[in-house]
């Protein structure tokens, strides 16, 4: 029987050093799990904080992308005020150029006319005619009301023709 229990004790002594060595393992590996956990409790905190940030910076673009689309409809309809604008100048400047035909043409007629009422009064004076007549020339303009006040809103201009002899005569008098 003693060798039952020598050989007992000795499979007993090494199973305990089996049963420390397993128990000490056990710790490791328990450790290990801690560890673990907490370095999976540390991404689950991080994939979260990455969350909200993806969030706010999807909120954030889309804010952005509001306010380029509010920019870009600003900048359209600035582009046709800026177009609408350019027609009015255009046409502007066409009603410019054709008044200054019309004055071009009405200085011509007027200068025919003060050629031909000068020949008259010249041909009244060696007749003998009246010689301190005075013509007075209206220059009509085809303007509305509204036309008169945007330009300048000044009333319509009066001229008055007389000979230059006669003026010369009295300036020199």
């Amino acid at each position: 029987m003693r060798v039952f229990q020598s050989v007992t004790k000795s499979e007993i002594a090494t199973k305990l050093e089996k049963i420390q060595a397993l128990q000490s393992r056990i710790e490791e590996l328990e450790q290990d799990v801690s560890l673990v956990q907490k370095r999976l409790s540390e991404m689950d905190f991080l994939k979260r904080k990455s969350e909200l940030e993806y969030i706010k910076l999807s909120d954030e673009n889309i804010s952005l992308e509001l306010a380029n689309m509010e920019l870009e409809d600003t900048l359209a309809k600035k582009k046709v005020e800026l177009m609408r604008v350019r027609d009015d100048l255009l046409s502007a400047q066409k009603a410019v150029i054709e008044k200054d035909s019309l004055f071009q043409k009405t200085n011509s007629l007027l200068l025919e006319h003060i050629s031909k009422t000068s020949r008259e009064s010249k041909q009244n004076e060696a007749i003998g005619g009246d010689k301190g007549l005075e013509k007075e020339i209206k220059v009509m303009h085809f303007q509305s009301d509204t036309q008169k006040n945007q330009k300048t809103g000044l009333p319509p201009i009066k001229l008055y023709l007389i000979d230059m002899d006669e003026a010369t005569k009295h300036e020199s008098s």
